[in-house]
């Protein structure tokens, strides 16, 4: 599989028309666009493969094999698409100093167990159906109040907002209920 990525920055505090003011002493421009992918499939998950099971043979028990699960020819790695949009900047000699971040990443082709008919003998089969989207921004503002000698005083505040939303899970949008060690139904 192919996962291209690429990014670009411009600084503008470099550029002749902002050398000609003080107040702003950075200001940069960056953006960022890529693709990745997760080959955590799993060794042969997307094959039927045997496991042992009981059986009786002329009213004994003795051991057998049976299927263990259903092929998925199909399954693909996991896949991440990232869009960052940032910008950075400082004012009066840097002594204030930030950043601003926004971004987006969407996962496709999760691999989910989604429940299959009881009549193939199996309660689930893995497949690449499930997307989440993951969006938010970061604020990271800095100030160095006294900076004399050996004592120096900075100040950062972070701030953040992050939302993330399930877009699609089973056929249908239905829900996948998994089994919880808690006592909690759902």
């Amino acid at each position: 599989s192919l996962f291209p990525s690429a990014s670009v920055g411009w600084r503008l505090s470099e550029e002749n028309f902002m050398k000609a003011q003080s107040a702003v002493s950075e200001l940069k421009l960056r953006a960022s666009w890529g693709q990745a992918g997760n080959y955590n499939i799993g060794d042969y998950s997307g094959i039927a493969t045997l496991g042992f099971a009981n059986y009786t043979f002329g009213g004994v028990q003795v051991g057998g094999q049976s299927p263990n699960r259903i092929s998925n020819p199909d399954l693909t790695w996991e896949k991440s698409q990232t869009i960052d949009v940032g910008l950075d900047f400082g004012f009066l000699k840097n002594r204030f100093t930030g950043s601003f971040d926004y971004y987006r990443k969407n996962n496709t082709d999760l691999l989910l167990n989604v429940p299959v008919p009881q009549n193939t003998g199996f309660a689930s089969a893995l497949s690449n159906i499930g997307e989440v989207l993951n969006q938010g921004w970061e604020i990271e503002l800095t100030s160095r109040n006294i900076n004399k000698g050996d004592f120096q005083w900075t100040t950062s505040v972070n701030l953040s907002h992050n939302e993330n939303k399930v877009v699609h899970l089973a056929p249908g949008d239905a829900q996948i209920w998994i089994p919880s060690s808690f006592d909690i139904s759902h």
